[in-house]
C-alpha cells in the first residue's frame, strides 16, 4: 500500500500498482507507521468507546437480573 495524508492529516491508502492518475493531488507521501499513528484513536475517543462498552455491558447485565428475578408463570 501506498500511504497519504492532506493538509489536515486525513489519510488516504492506495494499492502499490494503483496508477498515479488516480491518486489525488496535493497528498503528501508518508510511510505505513505514520500512517497508523495518524489514524489511531486519541485517548479521549478511546474513553468513550471504554465507557460506551461499560454503559453497554451494564444494560445487558441489568435485564439479565430482571429477567432472572422475574416470577415464572
Amino acid at each position: 500500500m501506498q500511504y497519504f495524508k492532506n493538509k489536515s492529516n486525513a489519510v488516504f491508502a492506495y494499492e502499490d500498482d494503483c496508477d498515479e492518475e488516480f491518486i489525488l493531488e496535493g497528498l503528501i507521501k508518508i510511510s505505513e507507521p505514520e500512517a497508523m499513528a495518524l489514524l489511531a484513536p486519541t485517548v479521549e475517543e478511546q474513553i468513550a468507546a471504554a465507557e460506551a462498552k461499560k454503559a453497554r455491558l451494564r444494560s445487558t447485565i441489568n435485564s439479565l437480573s430482571i429477567s432472572a428475578s422475574a416470577p415464572m408463570t
